[in-house]
C-alpha cells in the first residue's frame, strides 16, 4: 500500500516535502471600485512559491438601442514588476449580450526571494448600459524540500 500524504502536528507533508506557508487575499473590479488583492509571504528559504487565482466575471455593452455603451475589464497577476498573468476585454456593440469571465489559473514561480509580495491590479469600466464587473482570490503556496 503506497502512503499518499503524512500528516505532522505543525505541517502537511506530501512525500518529502511539506506545506510550510500559504497567503490568500480577495479582490474586486467595478465601475465605482478597484480593489487588489495583496499576498505577501515570509519565504527565509527562497523556496518555489505555486499562485493561484479564481476570477468570475462579466462585460457587456448591453441591450439594443442606439444609445452609446461601452464596457471593459482588465485584469493582471504579479510580483512587484514581474507580470504572471494578464488578461482585458472590451465590449461596444450595440445589444452585445456580453461573456462571462471565468479567469482562473496557476503558476509556478521557481525564484520568488525570501519576502515576495504578489498582488492583483485591475479595473472594470461602463458607460451606457454597459455592465463590468471582476472578483476573485489570490493565493499563493509554498512547500519546504
Amino acid at each position: 500500500m503506497a502512503k499518499i500524504a503524512l500528516l505532522d502536528v505543525d505541517t502537511i507533508k506530501f512525500g518529502n516535502a511539506a506545506l510550510t506557508g500559504a497567503g490568500q487575499s480577495s479582490f474586486s473590479y467595478n465601475p465605482s471600485t478597484s480593489v487588489n488583492a495583496s499576498v505577501a509571504i515570509s519565504n527565509p528559504s527562497g523556496n518555489p512559491i505555486t499562485l493561484y487565482w479564481n476570477a468570475n466575471g462579466v462585460c457587456a455593452s448591453g441591450a439594443t438601442s442606439s444609445q452609446a455603451r461601452t464596457a471593459s475589464v482588465n485584469f493582471s497577476v504579479m510580483r512587484g514588476a514581474t507580470t504572471f498573468y494578464s488578461n482585458s476585454v472590451t465590449r461596444t456593440d450595440i445589444g452585445d449580450p456580453g461573456v462571462q469571465l471565468p479567469w482562473s489559473g496557476a503558476v509556478y514561480d521557481p525564484t520568488p526571494g525570501t519576502a515576495p509580495v504578489y498582488s492583483t491590479t485591475g479595473a472594470a469600466n461602463a458607460s451606457g448600459l454597459g455592465s463590468a464587473s471582476l472578483t476573485g482570490m489570490l493565493m499563493a503556496v509554498y512547500f519546504k524540500k
